[in-house]
């Protein structure tokens, strides 16, 4: 989630910079808004000194809201991930970790279920979340339920960035079953017919945000420049086995350089913003870009390497977009468009 969380933060400053090309010299009023709406959202993403003092207030309510869930029981113990092995370095384990074992050299992408699996830090317990595959449509689902919005009113800015209750929706659509909750008095919560809600929150948030987890593989800064590809490479947890989570690290997609028709794609469907309401209140609605990453990865992939389907390596580029996971598409095709020259990771500035 953190690389959504700063894709949604680029992509209103990138916004916010149309509007200022398109109006060089905005009314100083509405500059100064543009100027504190973009320094706002960067200090409730990554607060940093000096902090303003209305991220501060919300910062210090949401501290609250969680203590006084706390003291409902509405938040259980803290969760940790159980995990197996990794694939790329055969045995490193975070949390609590146990021996590693031989696991495949390939993800399967076709698997049927995939497995969450973590376990309480205070008691131990193991608890299992079976989720079905997931699919192009439960992605579009989960994009559909976030709320990215800010809404003027009487010279005001308000945020409405909600990126928990899709997490929830997901869930609900994609979980299948779940192993490890047990009733008072005895009997499995499955039993009941409204057990996905019978689950713990912050359970389910913590299986779903597992199922999504990929990130760009620390090393990748390494990899070079392929005379004839842009490589990205993730990593990424999958399905658990009888010893826990399995992390796959190195997963490669090779790309087709972008055009600059590509960017031109990109850049105007991230700046598209829609606009609600009249003069005493207006709703700014920003572009959710999904659908947008999915379609320039069918466009450019050109093949992969870590994935399998049938037992067998993935195949041709109709393959890689056929069988890839929604949200390995879109992690690769992100990065694949932040990624400097040469694969270098650190930030760029002028020489």
């Amino acid at each position: 989630m953190d690389r959504f969380r700063k894709q949604l933060l680029e992509q209103i400053e990138r916004w916010q910079a149309g509007i200022a090309t398109l109006a060089p010299k905005p009314l100083g009023e509405t500059d100064r808004l543009r100027r504190q709406a973009i320094q706002q959202l960067r200090d409730l993403a990554e607060p940093s000194p000096p902090v303003n003092a209305l991220a501060l207030d919300q910062m210090e309510h949401l501290r609250r809201s969680e203590e006084r869930a706390r003291s409902l029981g509405l938040l259980p113990e803290e969760i940790l991930i159980q995990f197996s092995n990794t694939r790329a370095n055969g045995g490193e384990s975070e949390g609590q970790g146990i021996t590693a074992t031989p696991q495949p050299e390939l993800l399967p992408l076709d698997l049927p279920e995939r497995v969450i699996m973590f376990k309480s830090r205070e008691t131990g317990a193991i608890r299992r979340h079976v989720f079905n595959r997931i699919t192009r449509a439960d992605v579009n689902e989960y994009f559909s339920s976030m709320t990215i919005a800010t809404e003027q009113k009487n010279g005001n800015v308000e945020y409405h960035i909600d990126m928990r209750t899709n997490i929830l929706k997901l869930y609900e659509r994609a979980v299948k079953r779940v192993e490890g909750y047990s009733l008072i008095g005895g009997g499995d919560v499955m039993t009941l017919g409204n057990w996905r809600d019978r689950i713990p929150g912050v359970h389910r948030l913590r299986a779903t945000e597992i199922l999504m987890k990929v990130t760009q593989t620390e090393s990748s800064a390494d990899l070079g420049i392929d005379p004839e590809a842009e490589v990205v490479s993730l990593d990424a947890f999958w399905s658990a086995g009888d010893e826990g989570m399995t992390h796959y690290r190195g997963l490669t997609h090779r790309f087709s350089p972008p055009t600059f028709e590509h960017w031109r794609k990109l850049n105007s469907n991230a700046t598209r913003t829609t606009a609600v309401g009249g003069s005493q209140s207006k709703r700014t609605l920003y572009p959710k870009m999904n659908t947008v990453y999915a379609a320039l990865y069918d466009e450019l992939i050109l093949s992969v390497a870590g994935y399998s389907v049938g037992g067998q390596p993935v195949g041709g580029r109709e393959q890689c977009a056929r069988e890839m996971c929604p949200f390995h598409k879109i992690a690769a095709i992100s990065i694949l468009f932040e990624k400097p020259a040469g694969g270098e990771a650190e930030d760029l500035e002028e020489a």
